[in-house]
């Protein structure tokens, strides 16, 4: 179940024995500051643990003729193994290579067959560039995971990565970033977490497993058809 910033901090603080604030992103308290700033530590950590579906998003470039670099979304966090795809010739884009490999590719006389990419400096960077009679300009098609697991309050269709105000909607189970918050406030302090450690860890564990889910398995002998792999076609199997 989603909360607000507020009630995540106020339930936190409760089952901690913490004085419960009223307010906490407009506060001049240092334990309500403390806790907020501790909160969005755990939920952008939390972007970084797993592969969480409402965060995976969809996006696409458009290559230039001579450009061969295009910045990452500003919530980028990484990208989907395999996901870059050129979309009129339906091919699989290369990457990203290794600082080895890129290196051979960039100061090869030898043109690579298809694209490949890196990504550095916070953008995808490919070889070879598009040519400026147009050659090789098209779009590209990419999953990625973001880190915009707050939903903002006051505009919500906007998604950001840091708590802004009390109102503003986690998209993280509730109780896993309660959780979360109890380990990481009673770590700031200090004190033994080994209780706290494996209630988060318990939960995280649940959380992740119901998240992506699995294919219910089949006690019968019946026989099930599953897809099939790329490149084989749909008819004349066998004929």
């Amino acid at each position: 179940m989603p909360g607000t910033a507020i009630q995540c901090i106020r339930q936190a603080s409760a089952e901690l024995g913490l004085p419960v604030p009223l307010e906490a992103a407009a506060s001049r308290d240092q334990q309500a500051q403390q806790m907020l700033a501790l909160l969005n530590a755990a939920g952008n950590e939390l972007c970084r643990m797993f592969e969480w579906q409402f965060l995976r998003r969809s996006a696409s470039i458009t290559l230039i003729a001579n450009q061969s670099g295009y910045p990452l979304p500003p919530d980028f966090v990484k990208l989907m193994n395999d996901s870059l795809w050129e979309k009129s010739n339906i091919y699989q884009v290369i990457g990203p290579v290794s600082v080895r490999q890129w290196a051979y590719l960039t100061n090869s006389v030898t043109i690579a067959p298809d694209y490949c990419f890196i990504i550095k400096d916070r953008q995808f960077q490919f070889t070879p560039a598009p040519g400026a009679d147009g050659m090789g300009t098209g779009d590209i098609s990419y999953e990625f995971m973001s880190n915009g697991w707050v939903q903002d309050a006051l505009n919500p269709t906007r998604y950001i990565s840091i708590i802004e105000n009390d109102a503003d909607m986690l998209q993280f189970d509730f109780w896993l970033l309660v959780k979360f918050l109890k380990l990481k406030t009673w770590e700031a302090k200090g004190l033994d977490t080994t209780h706290l450690r494996d209630d988060f860890m318990r939960t995280f564990s649940d959380a992740t497993a119901q998240d992506h889910g699995a294919p219910n398995l089949s006690v019968t002998r019946r026989r099930r058809i599953g897809l099939l792999p790329l490149g084989v076609p749909e008819t004349g199997i066998g004929i």
